[in-house]
C-alpha cells in the first residue's frame, strides 16, 4: 500500500459522525468545516510522514554506508591561462593527494583532511572541498598565477604570494626580482617592490622598453636590466626623475644605437655615463658600481658625484 493510500484511509476514520437530531446546516457550519479540514490535513500528513520514513530508512541506511567514489576538480588554474605546460598542478598530481583520503562513507568523510592534502601542492594557493550526496566530492582549486621570479628559487604570484618550485629555470621569461638582502620578505616589502616595479615599467614603456630584472643591490640602491640587455643604474634616490632623464636620452638616439649600449649610469645629478657592448671591458662594470672614470672608448656626460 503506498504512503498516499495509507494517509487517505486514516483520514476517513477521523470524519465526524452524523446524528439524526443534528441538522445538516448546523453540523457543517464554517467553523466546524475548518476544524475538520485541519484535522484531516494534520492526521494525513503525520501518517504519510511516518510511512514514508519507515519505507525510506533501508535506502538511507544503505546509501550511508556507500564509500565516496567520485571526485571532481574545478576552479582557477594558472596553467590553463598561461599557455606554459610548467604552470600549475596537473589533475594526476591532485588526484594523488586526494584519492588516498577517499573511500569513507558520506557521513564519515573528512573534507578538511582532503583540503589540507590538496593545499600541500606548491601551486595550490587555496582549496575548497564539499560533498554531494550520495558519493561525490567536489574540490575547488585556486592556483597561484606567477608574474615574476624572486631571487633564485621562488616565484611571485599575482596576489603577492611567494612560492617555491623545483623547475625555476622554466620561468626565465618572467621578470626577475633580485633581492639578496631579503630572502624571507614581509608582505609589505613585497607590495612595496611590486609597486616600484610597476612605476618603473610605466616610465620605461614610454621608450618601448620592458624590465627583465630589477636588482636591489641594497634596500635603496636599484639597478635595472631591460629587454635590450642594457643595465640601467638608478642609485639610491630620485628614481623617477632619473628614469625620466633616461627616457629623454633614449628619445635622442638614432635607430639601432640603443641596442649597442651595455650600461647607462644615471647616478649623476646633472649627467649620465654610458658604455657600449663593443667598447665594454672588465673595468667598465667596476666603474658603474664604484664610480671609477670611464676610458676614452666610452661615452660620458660629465657629472659631479653619484649615488
Amino acid at each position: 500500500m503506498t504512503a498516499r493510500a495509507q494517509a487517505r484511509r486514516g483520514a476517513k476514520r477521523k470524519q465526524m459522525p452524523q446524528t439524526e437530531t443534528a441538522p445538516l446546516a448546523r453540523s457543517f457550519t464554517a467553523p466546524n468545516l475548518l476544524t475538520a479540514l485541519r484535522r484531516l490535513g494534520m492526521g494525513g500528513l503525520v501518517a504519510g510522514l511516518a510511512v514514508a520514513s519507515i519505507s525510506a530508512w533501508p535506502v538511507v541506511r544503505d546509501w550511508a554506508s556507500v564509500p565516496m567514489s567520485e571526485i571532481q576538480f574545478s576552479g582557477y588554474s594558472g596553467g590553463e591561462f598561461s599557455g606554459y605546460s610548467d604552470y600549475g598542478a596537473s589533475e594526476e598530481e591532485l588526484l594523488g593527494l586526494a584519492l588516498p583520503l577517499m573511500g569513507e562513507s558520506y557521513w564519515e568523510l573528512d573534507v578538511e583532511k582532503i583540503k589540507r592534502a590538496v593545499e600541500t601542492h606548491p601551486w595550490v594557493r587555496e582549496a575548497t572541498v564539499s560533498k554531494r550526496w550520495p558519493e561525490k566530492v567536489i574540490v575547488g582549486v585556486d592556483e597561484f598565477m606567477p608574474v615574476a621570479r624572486w631571487n633564485d628559487n621562488q616565484l611571485l604570484s599575482m596576489r603577492g604570494h611567494l612560492f617555491a618550485v623545483e623547475n625555476i629555470e622554466a620561468f626565465s621569461h618572467l621578470p626577475h626580482f633580485s633581492v639578496p638582502w631579503r630572502a624571507v620578505p614581509s608582505r609589505d616589502t613585497i607590495q612595496l617592490l611590486a609597486d616600484r616595479y610597476n612605476d618603473y615599467q610605466r616610465q620605461l614603456a614610454k621608450a618601448g622598453l620592458e624590465i627583465t630584472e630589477m636588482n636591489y643591490i641594497t634596500p635603496h640602491n636599484v639597478a635595472l636590466t631591460v629587454n635590450t640587455g642594457l643595465n640601467l643604474f638608478l642609485g639610491t634616490s630620485d628614481h623617477q626623475q632619473r628614469l625620466q632623464r633616461f627616457v629623454n636620452f633614449v628619445g635622442r638616439l638614432q635607430p639601432g644605437q640603443l641596442q649597442e649600449l651595455a650600461t647607462v649610469d644615471m647616478r649623476y645629478p646633472d649627467g649620465i655615463a654610458v658604455s657600449s657592448h663593443a667598447a665594454r671591458s672588465e673595468n667598465v662594470e667596476g666603474y658603474e658600481l664604484a664610480g671609477r672614470p670611464l676610458d676614452n672608448a666610452d661615452a660620458a656626460v660629465t657629472g659631479d658625484s653619484h649615488g
